[in-house]
This record gives C-alpha cells, sequence and structure tokens, in this order.
C-alpha cells in the first residue's frame, strides 16, 4: 500500500509549515508528498527547498514555471501522484494526526468506496477554533441524513457542494472517473470529483471532522459555500 498526497502551493509561507508537519506526524507516514508551487513570490519556495533537502525520498516538488490557477494546478498534482491512495491538501489547514489511519480503515472497511471526505473543525488565521465544524456552516446533516439512505449524489447535483479537497482521499481506480477535469474549468476541483465519484455511487463521507480548517482572506479555494447550488450543466461539461 502507497500513500500519496498532493498539495498545491502558491504564496503560502504563512501556515505552510504547520500544514507539513502535521502531514509528516501522521500516524501511518505517507509514501510521498507531491507538491506542486504555482508561482509564488512569496518565501514558500525556500520553505519547499528546506523540506526537500530533508526529506528528499518522500517530497517530489513541481515548480510551474507560470501560474496556471488553483484547479489546473490540483490537476496536475494529482496525474502526478504514483500511490494506491491519493490525499488532497490545501496549503493552510492542519491534519489531525489520525486522518490518513482512519481513512485508509474506513477504505478497508468499505471495499465498495472509492472516494471519501470528512467533516473538519474551523479555525482562523491564529489556529483558534470558530467553535463550528465546516458541515454546520454548509448546513450539511451528514449523521442524519446516511440514517435516511438519501441519495449523495441527487444532493451534490441539486443543492450544494459539501465536498472539500481538503478533507477528500481517493484510491488510484478513481483517476479513471476524475482525469481530466472539465476543460472549461467552471468548477472547484473537488466539486468535480464529488460529483463524478457519486454519480457512480463511490463516495462515502465519514461524519467527524478529521483536519482543522483555516478561514482567512488570502485562501485559493475560497469558501465553497459561496459557490451556490450545483448545476447540471456545469456537470455535464467536458
Amino acid at each position: 500500500m502507497k500513500i500519496s498526497v498532493a498539495l498545491c502551493t502558491y504564496n503560502g509561507e504563512r501556515f505552510l509549515k504547520p500544514q507539513i508537519e502535521s502531514i509528516l506526524e501522521q500516524r501511518i507516514p505517507v509514501d510521498e508528498i507531491v507538491v506542486c508551487d504555482d508561482g509564488s513570490t512569496d518565501g514558500t519556495v525556500d520553505i519547499l527547498k528546506q523540506y526537500e533537502a530533508t526529506y528528499s525520498s518522500l517530497f517530489k516538488v513541481h515548480y510551474n514555471k507560470t501560474n496556471i490557477g488553483v484547479v489546473n494546478n490540483f490537476e496536475k498534482a494529482i496525474a502526478l501522484c504514483s500511490g494506491d491512495y491519493i490525499f488532497l491538501a490545501d496549503q493552510d489547514d492542519i491534519w489531525q494526526t489520525d486522518k490518513v489511519e482512519k481513512m485508509i480503515r474506513f477504505f478497508n472497511e468499505n471495499g465498495d468506496c472509492e472516494a471519501v471526505f470528512s467533516n473538519a473543525e474551523l479555525v482562523d488565521e491564529k489556529s483558534d477554533s470558530l467553535n463550528k465544524t465546516l458541515w454546520e456552516l454548509l448546513q450539511f446533516k451528514g449523521g442524519l441524513l446516511e440514517k435516511t439512505g438519501f441519495d449523495l449524489f441527487r444532493y451534490l447535483l441539486l443543492f450544494r457542494n459539501v465536498v472539500t479537497g481538503a478533507c477528500l482521499a481517493f484510491k488510484k481506480n478513481a483517476l479513471n472517473h476524475i482525469l481530466p477535469f472539465p476543460g472549461n474549468r467552471l468548477m472547484l476541483h473537488d466539486q468535480w470529483i464529488g460529483l463524478k465519484m457519486a454519480s457512480c455511487n463511490k463516495l462515502k463521507f465519514i461524519n467527524e471532522p478529521l483536519i482543522e480548517y483555516r478561514l482567512h482572506p488570502d485562501q485559493q479555494t475560497k469558501s465553497i459555500w459561496q459557490n451556490g447550488s450545483t448545476r447540471m450543466d456545469l456537470f455535464r461539461a467536458s
């Protein structure tokens, strides 16, 4: 079993080190951290080079010559991963030490599942708790809805996206469903992955927070609750 992390960076020096350290401190160690930096102009590159030098066999860092945008950058990072399981990571969150362990266990206990996302605790720029979870903010009652046997695909398609990339992991087989991303780039990568995997009934969720999701003005992927309801024409577009 090989575990990959696809981490995208862009001018993320403020929060990058705590995120990387939280990935390195996982109870089940990851096997590779594939980083795609999208033309950072702050100290992000220096931070990445330090980790490359210290963990040369673990970090595989790619520096984009021009800025290609967050969706294209995640598509690139995912395609470069070689693991059996691929975990997405933003540059500004913090993983709980048992995130990988719990997600791998979930995959093992749910053989038909090829992608899974979790809840998250919300924190601010100083890492202080906002006393709210991401799902509470999105009004997603995962545990309750699960008991009713609701259709996750219809929920994502007709109501709103609740699949956050920073909370998402998937098996290598999922690449056959999600790549390439739509050429028109009308939706974020996590929304696309969630819809595609739910459409074939391969997406499930873990009803507990496994990361600290940071809210701050400089987020590259702006709050997914700002995107509104999903649209069928966007999903069908390719």
